[in-house]
């Protein structure tokens, strides 16, 4: 019965809340939601002694191991993109830095403090604690992977969708490998600058929507 009750649940937050977002909720509102979710996942990883800190301590053996191995990927993860932007849109290639350098500044310091850690108590803390039992754990990667690009649906292009898929399976592997919010959410803010460092940014504006 609980398992039954956890998928209900499950598709509910992170099937449906997106849908609403996408077709019933002004795009001024949807920091908001994501905030009440985030508010709510702290409460219940912090009642259940999950690590959520930032700055608590040290790292440990396992974070330092996995922090070496997500720079490397980053580093690889930066030409790719920087080449995709170069074949595919090259008057778009690091649009942002070069025609609004201030923009770029404000939106590389304030991204990372503003979104990522509320978005990570919710996308890897909560999913990864709450619904473990679900799944094998390769399955629910790719559950986890699958439901952060759809949860980008709101944004009204696919590009965006594909991207954070991308970006779901390798936050939720870090995640899943050290059990360590603060490692993620330091791999999310890395990718999330990526793309608005190399002319990716535009597909993740909620301007204009309504």
């Amino acid at each position: 019965m609980r398992q039954w009750w956890l998928w209900v649940e499950l598709l509910a937050l992170f099937g449906g809340v997106p849908l609403m977002l996408r077709f019933a909720v002004p795009a001024s509102w949807w920091f908001g939601v994501l905030g009440l979710a985030a508010l709510g996942s702290w409460f219940w990883l912090r009642r259940r002694g999950v690590p959520i800190g930032l700055w608590q301590e040290r790292l440990n053996p396992r974070e330092k191991h996995n922090l070496w191995r997500l720079l490397r990927r980053f580093g690889l993860a930066s030409l790719l993109a920087v080449l995709l932007v170069w074949l595919w849109q090259p008057a778009n290639l690091f649009n942002l830095p070069r025609q609004e350098p201030w923009a770029w500044l404000i939106i590389i310091v304030a991204y990372p403090i503003v979104s990522v850690y509320i978005q990570e108590l919710v996308f890897r803390g909560l999913f990864f604690e709450r619904y473990r039992d679900l799944l094998s754990a390769d399955w629910l990667l790719l559950l986890n992977a699958v439901v952060f690009g759809w949860a980008h649906i709101i944004f009204r292009n696919p590009y965006a969708v594909i991207l954070t898929i991308i970006g779901g399976w390798l936050f939720g592997d870090t995640y899943r490998k050290t059990r360590s919010l603060r490692l993620v959410c330091l791999e999310h803010a890395l990718y999330g600058n990526l793309m608005f460092t190399v002319g990716l940014g535009h597909y993740f504006f909620s301007r204009g929507l309504g």
